[in-house]
């Protein structure tokens, strides 16, 4: 099986709008919210992200979309409640989520997320950090699977989320 990331484009919109509507996704991604294919388009179009300085990606195997997966300089989007005093300044903010259901719970998160650090941030950042609900044990495994450690946990609109970093050495 083939994992590859290809840059977002238009044509992929529709991929993530249905992923919105997954129950696993508006359960730890999306947010209990009905997104049209409008508001889809106006949080995700390349051009928009591309000013928000947010390099974003299709995650496929043998060419077929499983998943998105975007990155950014975490300076560009500070939160209060982070304290990242003691940690790198060039460290990416990674989100991401397999939206393809029959792609669940067989390691293609763990592996599209190591070949992703290692293509897209290791060369460039010291470091990453990603914020997952701390209740979501399941991505909460699989970032340690691909070497990431808790650093703190922050409130983010009454939900606690767990910080985890990943230091390059």
């Amino acid at each position: 099986m083939h994992l590859s990331f290809q840059p977002i484009q238009t044509t992929h919109l529709p991929f993530i709008h249905g992923w919105f509507h997954a129950p696993h996704i508006q359960r730890w991604y999306s947010g209990q919210k009905a997104w049209s294919i409008k508001e889809i388009e106006e949080k995700y179009l390349p051009s928009r992200l591309e000013k928000k300085r947010i390099q974003a990606y299709l995650i496929t195997i043998d060419e077929r979309p499983i998943g998105y997966i975007q990155s950014y300089l975490i300076k560009d989007y500070p939160w209060d409640e982070m304290d990242l005093s003691s940690l790198p300044e060039r460290l990416a903010g990674i989100d991401f989520y397999i939206g393809e259901k029959n792609y669940l719970q067989k390691g293609h998160g763990t592996r599209a997320l190591i070949q992703f650090l290692s293509q897209f941030i290791d060369p460039y950042y010291e470091g990453s950090i990603v914020d997952p609900r701390q209740d979501n044990l399941t991505a909460i495994r699989c970032y340690q699977k691909a070497g990431f450690s808790p650093c703190q946990v922050v409130l983010c609109q009454r939900e606690p989320l767990q910080l985890m970093k990943r230091i390059r050495e």
